[in-house]
């Protein structure tokens, strides 16, 4: 398994694993029952634009038009909304349960208009008290379960009912919530359909698989980029030696291992230089060291590689390792082949170290 493909499993197992932690953290949090009003429609019963002139609303013969008023229709969806059910004895025994319309009267007895299920339909009471107050049964509600409640009432022109909840629940920590929903576009309770649900857990998920991936590709590379001191050195080179064979003249294969013990991995750039691959390079670069004149500005050195890297050529031409071809300089391919081998594993050997 590569090393790139280790770091995103790991990425995705994290990912998974915070996601699981979050979701069970925030359910015990909100393992609690949460009761909702919430007012669904808002509608006239007749309603009127203009003024015309004569024309009178009568409920029991009291024209409402005349005392500023108006009759209306209200649907009031009751729900737990919370991560828990309630049970009849969380309902506080010393009050009633239900609501109350503060600005309007209530003219006629409420109606059950739609249920969740067929208990509540079968066991739900309704019951209008000093005709602006509702009192409801106090009946078990499971999760999510909920009825709608149709009322007629009066009230004044240009006034949105003020509804105000009765009773206690406990384990609702916030109350009896109560908001309208008829107010705005859409509806304010939004619940995410199980469709849009996968979505938004998915880009969760793949958003914060990116990041671990980033964040453990960071600290590799801050590890491999940290600098390596000489006994890091020694130790690679010692596990180097226990673990593979290296077919190089003992001359050569010191020069190579004790110039990386000095100078560390910038010595390995060289080794695989443009150098040691163009027979044309090689030959001005023998030429400029068998005049004793500088190489550095053909290679740039940074730690005086550049005198290990004369002597190395020197070892090659003095061991007739160097041939030529067509009037340049080459090193056999078998001879390339094992510096390169040797190159590679003292990078693969480090890698290995440093992941420890």
């Amino acid at each position: 398994m590569s090393k790139q493909t280790k770091n995103i499993l790991i990425s995705i197992s994290i990912s998974f694993a915070f996601l699981l932690i979050s979701e069970g953290l925030n359910y015990l949090r909100k393992s609690n029952p949460e009761l909702l009003l919430e007012v669904l429609t808002n509608n006239d019963v007749i309603s009127i634009n203009e003024k015309v002139e004569g024309l009178k609303i009568l409920y029991n013969n009291k024209d409402l038009r005349e005392s500023n008023e108006k009759l209306i229709i209200l649907n009031i969806k009751i729900e737990n909304i919370g991560n828990k059910g309630i049970n009849e004895s969380d309902y506080y025994s010393k009050v009633p349960f239900g609501f109350e319309l503060k600005n309007a009267k209530i003219i006629k007895s409420p109606k059950l208009i739609k249920t969740s299920n067929t208990f509540l339909d079968d066991n739900i009471d309704l019951f209008l008290k000093n005709d602006n107050q509702i009192h409801i049964s106090k009946i078990p509600l499971e999760v999510n379960d909920f009825f709608i409640i149709k009322i007629e009432a009066i009230i004044k022109n240009n006034i949105d009912p003020n509804l105000n909840p009765i009773g206690y629940i406990n384990g609702a920590k916030n109350g009896i919530k109560v908001i309208s929903s008829y107010q705005s576009q859409g509806k304010s309770t939004y619940t995410r359909s199980w469709l849009e649900s996968i979505f938004y857990y998915f880009g969760i998920f793949v958003f914060l698989t990116i990041i671990c991936l980033i964040l453990i590709n960071f600290i590799n590379n801050s590890k491999s980029q940290r600098p390596i001191d000489k006994s890091f050195r020694n130790d690679l080179i010692k596990k180097l030696k226990q673990k593979h064979t290296i077919d190089l003249p003992d001359n050569i294969y010191n020069l190579i291992i004790n110039t990386y013990l000095e100078t560390g991995d910038d010595f390995l750039y060289y080794l695989n230089h443009d150098a040691f691959n163009n027979p044309t390079t090689l030959k001005i670069i023998i030429s400029r060291i068998n005049n004793g004149e500088p190489i550095n500005e053909l290679l740039n050195f940074k730690h005086g590689e550049e005198e290990a890297l004369s002597q190395l050529l020197i070892i090659l031409l003095e061991s007739n390792l160097l041939s030529d071809v067509e009037t340049d300089i080459k090193i056999s391919v078998e001879l390339r082949n094992e510096i390169n081998k040797l190159e590679g594993l003292i990078r693969a050997t480090g890698e290995s170290l440093l992941e420890k």
